[in-house]
Formats: structure tokens, sequence, C-alpha cells
């Protein structure tokens, strides 16, 4: 497929999301939550910060991949569209499974004073139990679980997705194009968290600080994206508007002084502060993806190696961070001069890894999701 000033400004927004994803999972070591490995302090800037990229990081990217699922399947059938998520999904998650989980959960072992062996001697334990469950088996790859419910969403949605993708989802499309309509997206978002109660399973927010199940609705709003051009103007057009409401939403809630997981459900309250976190995520959103398409339409060099680059990059980032962050959280420096040092060593320690071992090799772009041969790989769109 031929790309097009908003083809390219969906794939800085990619670029530009996973590297916000490095500098998110840099700042966990410092904020209030728990992790696989804390620092000693916590930073309340970085807490801030933390909270503020959660709040529409990885709904972005489910909208990108829904985005990319339009685009793929206007040139491919069902049954390649579903080979390609085995692939290019698929593989990778199970490699992270299998090599770069195991790390991260000995790490997290080490540091919470849950063992105190040597990770040799530890290996034969990652098999005891699931993780999330008592257990040290990270059957979702920790943070590749973005890979796994990306690839049920593929599938499961696909039958939809292939109803969708001529003139129905060109009439859904240019309807949220309408003024303001784009915001109707709250409304399933919303009706699905207040459908959950807190306490179950599926709506734990612990997947990207959203119910995984919400990410199917986000992956179709992707998917509706690229179906008429009036929706990218559209959101071109709002994004002022949703920039001032991702500010002044904050700041109204903090008014409230309410803890939303102290909040009985279901409850008036509760709804409210659910109806106003689902709103400026999606503001959030808005205003990101509308800057995009206004300034972020043209291409280069970089953009095209990046783009090629963001998967590897995602699925290495975090097993780099917990090594290297598990030392330099010891160290006695002011926390944002350990934050200065975690997120840019990292990121030149990943492309290292990408450059030598991985971008190189047919057995490694295999295993990290890459197509394995020059002309294919020119000719995919990113995922």
């Amino acid at each position: 497929m031929e790309r097009t000033a908003r083809t390219h400004a969906l794939d800085w927004l990619r670029v530009g999301g996973t590297g916000a994803v490095l500098l998110f999972h840099s700042a966990r070591f410092f904020d209030a939550g728990d992790w696989h490995v804390k620092n000693p302090t916590i930073d309340p800037n970085l807490d801030i910060f933390a909270t503020i990229l959660i709040q529409w990081l990885m709904p972005l990217f489910f909208i990108l991949s829904g985005a990319g699922a339009w685009m793929a399947l206007q040139r491919q059938s069902a049954g390649k569209f579903a080979a390609s998520k085995v692939t290019r999904l698929f593989v990778p998650l199970l490699f992270g499974v299998l090599v770069l989980a195991p790390p991260q959960v000995y790490l997290e072992r080490l540091t919470h004073n849950q063992y105190t062996g040597s990770f040799l001697s530890w290996l034969p334990q990652y098999v005891d139990g699931m993780y999330a469950f008592g257990g040290n088996f990270a059957w979702m790859g920790l943070h590749l679980w973005y890979l796994l419910v990306l690839f049920i969403w593929s599938i499961v949605t696909l039958p939809l997705c292939l109803a969708l993708k001529n003139s129905a989802a060109q009439r859904a499309a240019a309807f949220l194009a309408r003024p303001g309509m784009a915001f109707l997206l709250v409304l399933p978002v919303l009706a699905l968290e207040l459908a959950l109660d807190p306490g179950s399973l599926l709506a734990v927010k612990s997947m990207g600080g959203w119910s995984p199940l919400v990410y199917v609705i986000f992956y179709m709003f992707g998917f509706l994206l690229p179906a008429d051009e009036r929706l990218p103007r559209a959101l071109v057009r709002l994004w002022p508007v949703a920039a001032a409401l991702a500010v002044i939403i904050p700041v109204a809630i903090l008014a409230t002084d309410t803890d939303i997981n102290n909040l009985p459900y279901p409850s008036a309250q509760f709804a409210l502060i659910t109806a106003l976190r689902d709103l400026n995520g999606v503001s959030w959103l808005f205003a990101i993806i509308g800057l995009g398409y206004r300034y972020l339409t043209f291409n280069n060099r970089f953009l095209e190696a990046a783009n090629e680059a963001t998967l590897p990059f995602y699925t290495l980032h975090q097993t780099v961070l917990i090594i290297l962050g598990s030392f330099v959280v010891q160290l006695q420096w002011p926390n944002l001069a350990k934050y200065a040092f975690i997120a840019p060593t990292a990121t030149v320690v990943i492309l290292a890894i990408y450059f030598l071992l991985i971008k190189p090799f047919r057995i490694t772009r295999y295993l990290f999701g890459l197509k394995t041969s020059k002309r294919g790989a020119e000719r995919r769109p990113a995922a």
C-alpha cells in the first residue's frame, strides 16, 4: 500500500509512543505503585509524570494497531492477516515469555526479599506457578501483555473488521467526524467499565492502567480512523479543545479530593470519577492524534528506520530497564539524576542490541516480529 501523509503521521505517533513507553517505565522505579524493582524513595514529580502517561499511552497503541489493521486488510486476505499476527505478535510474545521475562521476575523476587540466591539457581523455579497468581511463570510476558491482548483482539474482531472494511466503516467514520461526535468514544468505554465490578479479574487495570476488555473499543476506533479522511481532519480541528480538557479534568478530579479506589461500587461518585477519568484519557488521545495529523505528515530516513525498530525496541525495553535499574536505584544519587541516567542509557543499550544482534540476522528478525527478507520488510506496513 502506498504510504501517505496520514500514514506517516501514524508512523510518527507509533515511534513517539514507543519512546514514551520507555520514559514511562523508567519512571516506574520512582512512582508510588509497586513494580518489579523499586527505588528506596518515591519521587512526586516522576509519580505525576507516570500518572499522566498511563491515561493515554496504551490506548494510543491499540488505536494505532486498529488503524494498521484497516490498512493491512485493504491488501491482505483474512488468512494472511491472521497468519501475520502469529509471526508479528505471538512469536515475539513466546520469545519474551521464555527469554526476556525470567530476569525480570528473578530481580523482582530478589529485590522484594523473596529469594536470595543467584539467577541460575533460581531459574528452575520460573515454571513454578503462574505470575500474578502467586507463582513465577510470566505467561503474559510481563510488559508483553500488549502483544497478547492485541493478538487476541486482532483475531476475535477479524470477522467484524471484514464486515466493516468497506462502506460501513466509512459511514461510521464520517459520523464520528461530525463536530464533537468523536467524544462518543467515551460512552462504550464508560459503559464497559461501569458494568465490570472493580474486584473482578477482567476489571483489573494492571495492564497499562485500563481493563484489557476496554482496549477492543480503542482498537475498533483505530480501525475506523483511516476509513474516511474526514475523521482525521475532524481530530485536527478538535485537538485544541481536547488538549484543554486534558488539562482541566485532572484539576477537577483533584478538587474532589477523592480516591476512586476507596469509593463504593456501584455508586454515583464512582460513576462520576470513572467518567471524568475516561473523558480525560480520550481527550489526551484526541489531542495527541490531532497534533500528529496536523504536524507529522512528512517522511524521512529516520522515520523509516525507527518505524521498523519499534517492535523490537518495545519487546526489549523493560528487560534492559529492570536489569540496569536494579543497580542504579542502589546508588546514592538524587532521584532525578538516576532517572536521567536510566532512560538514555537503556536507550543506547537497546539500540545496540537491535542493530548488532537483531536487525542483521534472519532468525533474530523472526523472533522479534520483523520480516525476514529485505524486500518483504520494505513492502510491509507497521502493525
